[in-house]
Parts: C-alpha cells; sequence; structure tokens
C-alpha cells in the first residue's frame, strides 16, 4: 500500500484526528456527489410528466449485463410495473434525494410515494388506466401467503444480503469497486467508508446484523428452502398466473443470484444455484419482464 493510501486509510479510521482535513473532505464529498448525481437527460420535470405516468426514483443501473439494479427494492417495484402494464418512466436518483432518504419512491399526478410495497398498494387502490390487477385471481388465503412470504423474503434475505456487501470485509472491495466504480480513488474510498459505517450501523439497530454469520446463513439458507418448496415444479410462485409476490421473489432472488456472481464470498447465493428450480425460475421472469437483458 502506497504511502498516500495508508495516509487515507488511517483517516478514513479515525477521521477526529484530522478535523481540518474531515470538514475539507466531507464539502469534497458533497461536491463530488452534486456533479455525480445522476444525469436524465431529455427527462422533463416530475410536474411536467403526462397524467397517470408513474416516475420511479431509482438507483442508476449496474455496470454488469443481466443486472436490472443492485437494490432489490427497485429491481420488485419495476417488475411490478412491467407485470401490471403501468406506464412509467425511470429517472436515476441517490436514496438521499428521497422522502425516506431510501429508494425507491415514485411522484405520480403531482404527489410523492416511497416504499416499494406501499407504493404497490397505492396502485392495487387506484388502478391506473391500463392497469392489470394480477392479484385479483388469488384467494383469501392465497394473499395472507403473499403477505406472509413477502416477510421472509424481504425480512431475511434482503437484510442478509445487505449485511454481505457491507459489513462482511471480504466483500469490501467487491461493493466498493462496483456500486461506486465511477468514483475515481480516494473519493472512492471516503464515500464507501461512510455509506459502509452508515449501512453497518442500521444492519445493527434493526438487529439482523446481530447475528453471527453462521446464525445469518441458517436464516438465509432456511427461507431458501420455503421458497423452493413453495414453487415447487409450478411456473409462478402460487400457480399458473404471475401475482404481486412473483414481483417480490424475483427481486431479492436475482440479488442473491447477481451478488453470487460479483462478490466474493456470498454462501446464499451458492446455496441458492443447489436449487433447481429457484436458478430456473429467476432465469424464467428475467426473460419474460426485462427481455433486452438490460
Amino acid at each position: 500500500m502506497g504511502q498516500t493510501q495508508s495516509y487515507l486509510v488511517e483517516f478514513i479510521s479515525n477521521p477526529s484526528n484530522h478535523p481540518a482535513i474531515a470538514i475539507t473532505a466531507a464539502a469534497a464529498i458533497g461536491i463530488f456527489a452534486y456533479s455525480r448525481r445522476p444525469k436524465n437527460k431529455n427527462l422533463q420535470s416530475d410536474a411536467q410528466q403526462p397524467k397517470d405516468v408513474v416516475v420511479l426514483h431509482q438507483l442508476p443501473r449496474p455496470p454488469f449485463k443481466g443486472y436490472p439494479n443492485f437494490s432489490a427494492p427497485c429491481m420488485k417495484l419495476e417488475t411490478y410495473l412491467r407485470m401490471t402494464g403501468v406506464k412509467y418512466i425511470v429517472k436515476e436518483v441517490l436514496p438521499s434525494t428521497g422522502p425516506k432518504k431510501k429508494v425507491p419512491y415514485i411522484t405520480l399526478n403531482g404527489e410523492t410515494i416511497a416504499d416499494s410495497q406501499l407504493i404497490i398498494w397505492h396502485l392495487q387502490k387506484i388502478k391506473l388506466p391500463g392497469y392489470t390487477d394480477i392479484d385479483a385471481h388469488l384467494t383469501t388465503d392465497e394473499k395472507i401467503l403473499v403477505d406472509s412470504v413477502r416477510l421472509l423474503a424481504e425480512e431475511i434475505l434482503y437484510r442478509h444480503i445487505g449485511w454481505e456487501r457491507w459489513a462482511n470485509p471480504k466483500n469490501a472491495k467487491a461493493t466498493r469497486d462496483s456500486i461506486f466504480h465511477d468514483i475515481p480513488f480516494p473519493m472512492r474510498y471516503l464515500v464507501f467508508s461512510i455509506v459502509q459505517k452508515n449501512n453497518t450501523k442500521a444492519s445493527q439497530m434493526h438487529g439482523f446484523g446481530r447475528f453471527t454469520h453462521s446464525e445469518q446463513l441458517q436464516f438465509s439458507f432456511r427461507a431458501i428452502d420455503r421458497l423452493s418448496e413453495l414453487l415447487g415444479d409450478k411456473r409462478y410462485m402460487l400457480g399458473d398466473k404471475p401475482c404481486s409476490l412473483d414481483a417480490i421473489v424475483f427481486g431479492e432472488l436475482m440479488d442473491v443470484t447477481k451478488a453470487h456472481e460479483y462478490w466474493p464470498d456470498i454462501p446464499t447465493g451458492g446455496y441458492l444455484k443447489t436449487k433447481e428450480n429457484l436458478v430456473k425460475y429467476v432465469q424464467r421472469m428475467f426473460n419474460e419482464y426485462f427481455p433486452l437483458a438490460e
């Protein structure tokens, strides 16, 4: 490690020892973040969008082929929009721009709504022109199952993959060089360090990050088992017709799949590959709803 990198690592570990540099770095990061904010060429302001067109605010597309988004909730929501025929446009943003400081969120007819599940419930309620209710065929018991499995996927797989990316030291370099790939050294290290600390702290506060790695894997492997058993030999999670649960499960499993491909230590992804029906399901959903391999 060169002298500059060594100094940078020491500064990141103990920024309070260098208050003047810390202030300068914070200002530089702010300026850099603004200059590197996602560009949305030829995109009108949200208020100028046509009536009943959803403006989907989400992270920029990853630099990897066949990976719709680094965020499982963003993949979930965009898949749902495609499944239901809702007209939408994508606006690439940073999480800090959202009302809850996270993505995805939407603007629709002058209203801003955050959180992927709250957005789905809202769209189910208002039924925009051209909207297809993909849950209309579900029984009451199946609707209960949708909410139950959603919690299984989002409270275990989402939390675990988040921990693997941000708190597992074996994955730090891959996270830094993929999610922040367009930020040059040394700013990439500074930005990554700040985001890593915030996300690791959030995982601890939520509670999932307090489990050991081995304990987390017990939870995530069990979730994979249950999803595989639920799918069985069906085309979609609950039968021959797709429903909102498919958008949820696809978003989470696609994230696990791609994390395993591009991060060095994602055991859950390796375990997922042992479930042939889930592997085929993810590819089938991707081919059906993202046919251009975006």
